[in-house]
């Protein structure tokens, strides 16, 4: 069932910053953020991909969020951080709401380029599964898994697919495109935020069930992916 009341999306750009600022920055956003906004920050926002100093990069991603989980009240705060298990580091999304995680899946498709698979472990495919807060159905593409169309299966029917990412500048064209047409496919909102480190595009977007590029600071009407749904059946509805 889609919510009828409209969405406000609340983007956070990072330069490169302390981990100290970086998690400042998240909390002031997020406590100036209206009640049931979307607040969505980019890929690793807390500590970049400081392959240097990974255990204190989790150590740190650990404090970040018990103290993000005391201050998310009726928000929906959407980030990933450099997590340690069993003594091997995943880049891990979380979602955050009502002081609880309500979601989490690690990075499944790591970006060999940029020599991720050297330092990170790979999450489950299985993991990336719709949410719903709200009344609104959400899914995460972390970067570079939004390059594959199998996964865009997985996010098939949500209301809005949420993309935090760290993309490269010389191929910005592609994820702007792959985001306007996963939202024509899906018949639904798309947002993508990337941090604009050295190299990297400053990307703060919204795209409609229609594939338009849209202003972030206008609330979203998610009822327009009902409306696009029943307009041209696809069967992307799936309870």
């Amino acid at each position: 069932m889609i919510s009828s009341h409209k969405l406000d999306i609340v983007t956070i750009l990072q330069g490169n910053v302390s981990y100290d600022a970086s998690l400042n920055l998240i909390m002031g956003a997020t406590l100036n953020a209206q009640n049931g906004s979307l607040v969505v920050a980019p890929e690793l926002v807390l500590t970049g991909f400081d392959y240097e100093n990974m255990d204190r990069a989790s150590e740190f991603a650990d404090h970040a969020l018990n103290r993000l989980l005391g201050l998310v009240d009726n928000q929906i705060l959407v980030f990933t951080a450099i997590v340690k298990k069993n003594n091997e580091f995943e880049n891990e999304a979380f979602v955050l709401h009502n002081h609880k995680i309500i979601h989490r899946q690690s990075k499944s498709r790591l970006f060999t380029l940029g020599g991720e698979e050297k330092h990170f472990r790979a999450g489950r495919d299985a993991d990336i599964t719709p949410f719903v807060v709200n009344g609104v159905k959400y899914a995460i593409l972390i970067c570079f898994e939004i390059r594959f169309k199998e996964l865009w299966k997985a996010v098939e029917g949500v209301d809005v697919v949420i993309v935090p990412a760290q993309w490269g500048v010389l191929r910005e064209n592609h994820i702007m495109k792959l985001c306007s047409a996963l939202a024509i496919m899906n018949q639904c909102f798309v947002v993508l935020v990337s941090s604009g480190y050295d190299g990297i595009s400053e990307l703060s977007q919204i795209y409609n069930p229609n594939g338009d590029l849209l202003t972030v600071d206008e609330p979203i009407d998610t009822r327009e992916v009902a409306k696009m749904r029943r307009y041209i059946d696809m069967g992307t509805d799936k309870e």
